[in-house]
């Protein structure tokens, strides 16, 4: 029973200085060497399984920010290295140009009932269906995730990462005055 105890207590222990450790990096706000690389990677797989938009999840996204700047990789490098689906996985949800005529000045399908502004330039109309495209190929990046990792960025940037698609639609829509 003593013998349990002391291992629990250097688990313990142990977790406890890896999380202080890791909060150094947090607050530092960079992985700086080799072993606050490993630090970083151990607190990453202990928060793994952690509850999404919990106070884990927000430091296991900031470590790993802080990984890939320090590794000077992107999202989308990892995603190159190991594809977690053939990109023939349901072809048809890459074709999402949207189809109308300038008469009806209307998308068709879901964004039947949103108006379509056809004055904007071929290069925006490109950019946006650039984007739509992107979007419906990686469904689980947010459109701020989906911006970071396109620009590389050499400063991780988190309030444009971790921003919610409904706040940066309330925040479009409060630019407009809506």
């Amino acid at each position: 029973m003593i013998c349990q105890s002391k291992a629990k207590a250097l688990q313990l222990k142990s977790n406890c200085d890896l999380r202080i450790a890791a909060r150094d990096i947090l607050l530092k706000n960079k992985v700086a060497d080799n072993n606050d690389l490993a630090v970083a990677l151990k607190r990453v797989e202990q928060l793994w399984d952690s509850q999404y938009l919990s106070t884990e999840s927000n430091e296991l996204h900031q470590l790993a920010d802080l990984i890939c700047a320090y590794e000077k990789k992107d999202w989308n490098s990892f995603f190159k290295e190991a594809p977690l689906a053939t990109d023939d996985f349901m072809a048809g949800r890459l074709s999402v140009k949207s189809k109308f005529t300038s008469d009806e000045k209307t998308a068709s399908g879901l964004l039947s009932s949103l108006f379509i502004n056809t004055n904007i330039g071929e290069d925006k109309q490109h950019l946006l269906e650039s984007i739509a495209n992107v979007q419906a190929k990686y469904p689980e990046l947010r459109l701020g995730q989906l911006l970071i990792n396109v620009l590389n960025l050499q400063q991780p940037c988190p309030e444009l990462f971790h921003i919610k698609d409904k706040v940066l639609a309330e925040k479009l829509n409060r630019l407009l005055g809506l």
